[in-house]
C-alpha cells in the first residue's frame, strides 16, 4: 500500500549519491549547481594547501643544510678514509651597466674633502652578488691519492649540500680536485703578492723622486700632501666632452661624479667654466668653476690617505676600489694598507 504522501531524499538520510547534488537531494539547504562550485573549491583549497606545505619543508630543508660534517669514504677494496668537510657560501660581485655613485662623506669640511680624497666619494658600477656554496675539505692528500672511493657516499653528500651534476663528478675525483685547488689558492696568492709588492715599489720610487712645485706649496705644507699630489688632486681640466669628472657640490657639501658637457667662460668674471652632467641623472650644472672639478682617482695612482690610527697623513698608491664607497690604498712608508 503506497502511503498517502512522499517526501524526498533529505538530511543525507538514506539519499544516494549523485554528481548533480553531491552535498544533498534537491529539497536540500544549497543549491545543486552551489554544491558542485562548493566541492570543487574545497578540492582545489586541497591541493592548493598540500603544495604550500611542500614547498615550504623544501625551503627548511635548503636553509637547514649542514655546514660541516663527516664523510667515511669507502674503496672497492673496503679500505676506509674518515675526512672532515664544511660548506662555505661565498658572494661573487657581477658588474652591472648601470652607472651609480655612493659617498663615504659625511662630516668633512670642503677643503679637508677637497684635499683628502680617500675621505670623500667613489665612483663605481653598481654590482649585484651571486651566492655560491662551496664544498672544502679536511683530507690527507697523500693518502686519499692512493685510494679509489666508492661514489655512494658522494651522493649522499651530493643531496645535503645540493651538488648539481657537474659538481658531483668533481667530488668523485676529489684527490684530483683537492691537489689542483691546492695549486691554484698558491698561485692566486703569489700573483697578488707580487702585484702589491710591485705598488709598493712604485709608491717608494715615486716618494724619493717627489719635487715640491711652487704652484702648491703652501697648499702642501699646511695638509700634508706633496704639491705633485696636490695638482694631481686639483684635478686641472681641461675635460673633453663626455669625460667622468668628480664635481663639489656645495649643497650637499660632498663630491659626486658628473659628466663634463662643454666649456667656455664665466658670464661675469670671465674665467673658465664647465657645464656638467650629473652621473645616474639628466640633471645639468651650468657654470661649474674649473676648482669644483677634478679627475677620479685611477688604479695605481699616488694619492694620500689619513690615518686615524696615529693622526697623519700617508704617501701611497690607489688600489682597486675594493667596495663602493672606499678605495684600497697601499702606503709607501709602512707599506700599509
Amino acid at each position: 500500500v503506497r502511503p498517502s504522501t512522499e517526501r524526498p531524499c533529505e538530511n543525507f538520510e538514506n539519499c544516494a549519491f549523485e554528481w548533480a547534488c553531491p552535498l544533498g537531494g534537491p529539497s536540500g539547504d544549497l543549491e545543486c549547481h552551489v554544491q558542485i562550485l562548493l566541492l570543487v573549491g574545497i578540492i582545489l583549497a586541497g591541493l592548493l594547501a598540500l603544495w604550500c606545505c611542500c614547498c615550504l619543508a623544501y625551503r627548511f630543508a635548503r636553509a637547514f643544510r649542514p655546514i660541516a660534517g663527516q664523510l667515511k669514504l669507502m674503496t672497492p677494496k673496503g679500505d676506509a678514509m674518515q675526512v672532515n668537510f664544511y660548506i662555505v657560501e661565498e658572494s661573487e660581485a657581477r658588474v652591472d651597466k648601470t652607472r651609480t655613485t655612493q659617498t663615504q662623506d659625511s662630516s668633512a669640511t670642503a677643503s679637508n674633502a677637497f684635499l683628502g680624497r680617500a675621505l670623500s666619494k667613489v665612483s663605481s658600477r653598481t654590482s649585484q652578488k651571486e651566492v655560491k656554496s662551496h664544498v672544502v675539505w679536511d683530507v690527507d692528500v697523500e693518502k686519499a691519492k692512493t685510494m679509489e672511493f666508492h661514489g655512494g657516499k658522494m651522493t649522499k653528500l651530493q643531496k645535503m649540500t645540493g651538488a648539481n651534476p657537474s659538481q658531483h663528478e668533481v667530488l668523485q675525483r676529489l684527490p684530483e680536485v683537492l691537489d689542483m685547488t691546492q695549486q691554484d689558492q698558491y698561485r692566486t696568492k703569489q700573483m697578488l703578492r707580487e702585484q702589491e709588492e710591485e705598488a709598493i715599489r712604485r709608491a717608494e720610487t715615486t716618494a724619493h723622486t717627489e719635487e715640491e712645485r711652487p704652484v702648491a706649496k703652501i697648499m702642501s705644507v699646511k695638509s700634508g700632501i706633496s704639491a705633485s699630489q696636490m695638482e694631481a688632486a686639483l684635478g686641472i681640466g681641461p675635460y673633453m666632452k663626455e669625460e667622468r669628472v668628480e664635481y663639489w657640490s656645495a649643497t650637499h657639501c660632498k663630491w659626486v661624479a658628473a659628466f663634463a658637457e662643454a666649456h667656455g667662460s664665466h658670464p661675469s668674471t670671465g674665467s673658465i667654466c664647465y657645464e656638467i652632467k650629473l652621473a645616474g641623472s639628466m640633471q645639468k650644472r651650468l657654470h661649474v668653476p674649473l676648482e669644483n672639478l677634478r679627475s677620479p682617482i685611477l688604479m695605481g695612482e699616488p694619492v694620500s690617505a689619513w690615518s686615524s690610527k696615529d693622526c697623519r697623513w700617508h704617501l701611497g698608491e690607489a688600489g682597486r676600489a675594493v667596495t663602493a664607497v672606499a678605495y684600497k690604498v697601499i702606503t709607501a712608508d709602512l707599506a700599509k694598507k
